[in-house]
């Protein structure tokens, strides 16, 4: 569709593009193949400086780990490299390219610390870049309140961590979907996308405490938990709070109750630190350290995969990603490589994951897509600010969901600083929808480095957006440093600006194909028989009514079995298993579940421990061709269990 848009008396066109953050469905591409990692070669080196110069309190992003090339002889007599780690984590090794080289560094970094590194041979005009171990889930923070204790930010930053760490296992990755697929019944299509949404955010929000009675509170742009936390700080063998954090950061991911990613995934992400304790991966009162195994490094739509010490198999590779924008991916000696669309859509991002061979880590790559925004995350001030919520900052935020605000009156104003004087070859500026009308009259103005106006807009009337190129007579965007919006007598309320290099703008994206229909549980309501049951209240088609909060159970001497009949042969591609959820979970510990076909020949068999739910699909190798009869067996022990659940191919 497209739609007009007008600048003065000129009539521009430009696509009509959808800015919706919270769309519900995405493309999940799986690339054919695996890769290898290339091997870093380790360097030596000396350190020179090791020492905390950062704090929490301002706020971080965890992606804030830079290195750069420093010349300081009263240092060092040679250039050096020094690695700001303006973050929470610890690394225990360091990688780096220095001219497209890998190179590993056997040094520890601590949190807010910057390290001094001589190397051999290093050059001031060497290019090197740091790669980064863990990019896939950023709880980011703008900062602390002033009543947040030096106790409540550290335990914040436990917290933080420790998610990261649950998002880093593909076993996470497995269970996400599988809980969204087959247990709340959600097209695939919608999990890819909860999952990109969630793994991919890298919004900062403020953290507060005790803002209310509630376990935790939450909005779009600040969190808190409240009388949990003292306890955390307390004893922080506590688990509760890891459940917390992730049920807040989940409303301000956009997700309600009803999602399925505050309540119903806050179990998952409990249970996991459980496991992850008892693996000593999360130690109660010490930051987890990032000993990462393959890295990932992205240059002009190719990828490629480096590790320590071993070579690693890569292999699961998928691309997830919304609107069609990845138009192909291929592998090449052990490179990946994807073609993009270009397109100046907000908050579109491809996510790149892949599994480490025989290892239970996910190795993922955010990967922000189309053309550059120059204005992204530009300072910007103002003439005045009408409300405390309505901030400058957020006419570059990438955002279509909040907008700032001006005070009314003449001589309002709102000025873009893009840091540098730069070439521009487009500006957009997307108005409000409510109260739009306040645009009517405003002109916008292209300043150089001494604010002198190179370029000014006629006054503009009153539509959604507006797009300022070359295409309107007498456009100049060379060396603008600042962009400057001016009103008439009304408030100023916008909801983003976007500068672009580029004078002709792409295309709109492609639709999204139709989804599929959620998958079909055909065990539903079907006949169930037993070798005994333990009570009338206990029946055996509790095993298939579509509940979790009831259960068949059977007596518990001899060999015991319950088996499903699915009336026909079908071609199954999973299986969901929901062990009873109100104890005794260790009595499925040692039971076999297996796949019959009609002449009751086995096609596929498992042994089952005691967890408290199983998936069993194509990721995990399952697949059942004609299969008949579903059948769970255990001897001298009742089984109760609260649902099985088969889904077609």
């Amino acid at each position: 569709m497209m739609r007009k848009f007008e600048v003065g008396t000129l009539l521009l066109t430009l696509p009509l593009f959808c800015f919706d953050a919270l769309a519900n469905s995405a493309n999940k591409l799986d690339v054919a193949g695996e890769i290898n990692t290339q091997v870093i070669d380790s360097v030596s080196f000396k350190t020179l400086s090791n020492r905390e110069i950062f704090t929490a309190r301002n706020g971080y992003k965890f992606s804030d780990i830079t290195v750069e090339i420093i010349t300081d002889t009263t240092i060092h007599p040679t250039p050096f490299l020094r690695i700001n780690n303006s973050t929470p984590r610890s690394l225990t090794q360091l990688a780096v390219l220095i001219n497209d080289t890998p190179r590993s560094i056997s040094q520890t970094i601590l949190p807010f610390h910057s390290i001094d590194v001589a190397l051999d041979e290093l050059s001031q005009t060497d290019v090197v870049v740091f790669l980064d171990p863990v990019t896939l889930y950023q709880p980011n923070v703008s900062r602390y309140t002033d009543d947040a204790t030096d106790e409540d930010i550290y335990s914040y930053t436990l917290m933080q961590t420790g998610l990261r760490t649950i998002y880093s296992k593909k076993q996470t990755k497995h269970d996400y979907f599988g809980y969204f697929k087959y247990i709340r019944g959600e097209a695939p299509e919608s999990a890819y996308d909860k999952w990109r949404r969630v793994v991919t955010t890298e919004e900062q929000l403020e953290y507060r405490v005790n803002q209310s009675g509630s376990a935790g509170v939450a909005s779009n742009t600040w969190l808190s938990i409240n009388w949990p936390l003292p306890r955390f700080n307390a004893d922080r063998s506590q688990i509760g709070v890891y459940r917390i954090l992730s049920h807040e950061r989940a409303h301000s991911n956009g997700f309600s109750h009803s999602s399925g990613m505050a309540y119903g995934w806050d179990d998952y992400v409990q249970n996991y630190v459980i496991d992850l304790r008892a693996n000593n991966e999360i130690v109660n009162d010490v930051m987890p350290l990032e000993d990462a195994k393959v890295y990932w490094y992205y240059n002009e739509g190719k990828f490629k995969a480096y590790s320590h010490d071993i070579i690693y198999t890569l292999e699961n590779i998928d691309l997830i990603y919304t609107n069609s924008i990845v138009r192909s991916a291929t592998i090449n000696n052990d490179e990946i490589n994807i073609d993009l669309l270009p397109h100046i859509d907000f908050n579109k991002k491809v996510l790149l994951s892949a599994d480490i061979q025989d290892e239970d880590q996910l190795i993922s790559y955010i990967l922000p897509t189309g053309l550059t925004n120059l204005a992204l995350h530009k300072p910007v001030t103002a003439s005045s600010q009408a409300e405390t919520n309505r901030p400058a900052s957020y006419l570059t935020d990438g955002k279509m969901s909040e907008h700032t605000a001006t005070s009314k009156g003449r001589d309002q104003w709102l000025e873009v600083d893009l840091e540098t004087a730069t070439n521009i070859g487009s500006v957009v500026l997307y108005n409000r929808s409510y109260k739009s009308s306040r645009a009517k009259g405003v002109t916008l103005s292209l300043l150089d480095e001494n604010k002198i106006e190179v370029w000014k807009s006629l006054p503009l009337v009153n539509q959604s957006q507006w797009v300022f190129n070359s295409t309107i007579s007498g456009f100049n965007g060379n060396d603008v440093r600042y962009i400057k919006i001016n009103n008439t007598n009304k408030h100023l309320t916008f909801m983003e600006l976007a500068v672009y290099k580029e004078d002709t703008l792409p295309g709109t994206l492609p639709e999204q194909p139709p989804l599929p229909a959620a998958p079909i549980n055909v065990a539903l309501n079907t006949t169930v028989t037993a070798s005994s049951i333990y009570s009338k209240g206990r029946p055996t088609s509790n095993l298939v009514d579509g509940k979790t909060n009831t259960m068949a159970v059977t007596q518990n001497q001899g060999l015991q079995w319950l088996e499903i009949d699915l009336e026909t042969e079908q071609n199954l591609g999973a299986i969901v298993l929901e062990n009873r959820h109100n104890g005794y979970q260790y009595r499925t510990i040692g039971a076999s579940l297996s796949v019959l076909d009609q002449d009751r020949n086995e096609i596929w068999s498992t042994i089952l421990d005691d967890s408290p739910r199983w998936f069993f699909d194509s990721d995990t190798g399952f697949s059942a061709v004609n299969a008949r009869y579903i059948r769970l067996e255990q001897t001298d022990q009742y089984i109760n269990v609260g649902e099985i659940r088969a889904y077609l191919q």
